[in-house]
C-alpha cells in the first residue's frame, strides 16, 4: 500500500478528472480559489486546492485530500466555497491550469514562489494542458 503523497505523485495524472472549478469573483477579487479533483478506481477523489493571487503573489497556499468518500468531497467543497466569499462555478481542466500556472509563472517574474506544498498538489495538475498562446 502507497502513501497518499505516493499515489499521488505516481497515479494522480492518469486518473480521470472528476470536476474543476473556481469562485464566481476571482476575476474582480484578485484571488482565486481552485479546486481540481480526479476520480480514483475505487470511485473516491483526490482533491488539489490553490488559492491564487492572480495579480501579484501567484499560488499562496495549496494542499490535497486523498481518497475522500462523496460525501466527504461534498463537504469539503462546500467549505472551500464558503471559505472563498463566493460561488463556485465550473471551468475545463485547462483553463484552471492555465489560471494556476500563469500566476505561478508571473509571480515567479516578481521573485515569489509557490507555497511548499505544490510539491506534492503539482501532481493532481497536468502541466500538458496549458495553453502557451
Amino acid at each position: 500500500m502507497q502513501s497518499p503523497k505516493k499515489y499521488i505523485k505516481t497515479k494522480a495524472r492518469k486518473l480521470d478528472f472528476h470536476e474543476c472549478l473556481i469562485n464566481d469573483d476571482w476575476q474582480t477579487s484578485g484571488l482565486a480559489t481552485i479546486l481540481v479533483s480526479r476520480t480514483m478506481p475505487s470511485g473516491n477523489y483526490i482533491l488539489g486546492f490553490y488559492l491564487v493571487d492572480v495579480y501579484c503573489l501567484g499560488l499562496k497556499n495549496t494542499g490535497h485530500m486523498f481518497n475522500l468518500k462523496s460525501d466527504d468531497y461534498s463537504d469539503n467543497r462546500d467549505q472551500f466555497e464558503q471559505m472563498s466569499g463566493g460561488k463556485f462555478i465550473s471551468l475545463t481542466p485547462a483553463e484552471a491550469h492555465n489560471i494556476i500556472y500563469g500566476a505561478i509563472d508571473y509571480a515567479t517574474e516578481l521573485g515569489f514562489n509557490p507555497q511548499k506544498d505544490f510539491d506534492i498538489s503539482e501532481y493532481i495538475l497536468d502541466p500538458e494542458l496549458i495553453d502557451d498562446g
